[in-house]
């Protein structure tokens, strides 16, 4: 049996780079996946390999961003797989510019997509999840949270929004049953080298998702409210201004071991 077995999950944004990373790898620790991109072509080949490696996968092409789009993807891996366990609010979108050289409609699609996609989908998830009294939600930040790449105000504004959102997220739910934890990823992704980003090092989308299956087991509960940066194989937590110290760095990260480096370090936060 895998680590997720029985578990049911949505990942948005799957149809390549971090979110295909994540939903493959979900599903081969045993979930059902609903893989959702308005990447028609790229979430189909997703679906295939999934199924292909004997796992369960539903297509869904909703674009994120309204409440429509976000009861449409909770309503299909509920309809189809009997209830939902975890949701990654993976879909997003970037631009590299200056202030000055922004347009309105630019701007707006980033917070469209970033910000109101990553809220509109956890409500409609998080509705079914405290009726059912469990599951995850997943919020993906970015190191340009900071405020410390220019030409990326909009977008990075947009992530440290979501850090936000995880924090006051897993406080309300506090009790419910339901967890909230961020990733802040930084990876060679289509998006990243699309944009030309001089930052990036050599980690791959694979080398990420083995924190996305931890966090959507139950060993990550007392990391509820955490945003975690994995960088290049380096993992730390994030510390509200800045990230805090190196916990580990290794080239193969495993649910194990992410549990041995994160949890001592929770631990002695609260203590």
């Amino acid at each position: 049996m895998g680590e997720l077995a029985g578990k049911s999950i949505v990942v948005t944004g799957a149809g390549a780079g971090l979110g295909q990373a994540y939903a493959m790898a979900i599903a081969a620790a045993g979930a059902n996946v609903v893989v959702n991109d308005v990447n028609v072509a790229g979430a189909t080949a997703v679906v295939d390999a999934i199924q292909a490696i004997g796992g369960r996968a539903v297509l869904s092409t909703d674009p994120v961003g309204t409440a429509e789009a976000a009861e449409a993807m909770t309503d299909l891996c509920v309809d189809r797989f009997g209830r939902i366990d975890g949701l990654v609010n993976n879909a997003g979108i970037h631009y590299v510019k200056p202030v000055w050289e922004e347009s309105a409609q630019e701007v707006e699609r980033v917070i469209q997509v970033n910000l109101l996609g990553s809220i509109h989908c956890a409500a409609s998830a998080i509705r079914r999840m405290r009726a059912q009294g469990s599951g995850v939600v997943i919020n993906i930040g970015s190191g340009s949270m900071r405020g410390n790449r220019p030409g990326m105000g909009a977008y990075g504004s947009s992530k440290a929004a979501v850090a936000t959102l995880t924090r006051v997220w897993a406080s309300e739910l506090e009790g419910s049953g339901v967890h909230v934890y961020g990733i802040s990823p930084n990876a060679r992704t289509p998006m990243n080298l699309a944009s030309g980003a001089a930052y990036l090092k050599k980690s791959l989308p694979e080398d990420i998702a083995p924190l996305a299956v931890f966090l959507l087991g139950d060993r990550a509960m007392p990391l509820n409210g955490r945003m975690i940066r994995l960088d290049d194989g380096a993992l730390s937590l994030w510390a509200g201004g800045d990230y805090g110290p190196v916990l580990g760095n290794r080239a193969g990260w495993t649910s194990d071991s992410l549990a041995a480096a994160l949890l001592p370090a929770v631990a002695t936060d609260a203590a």
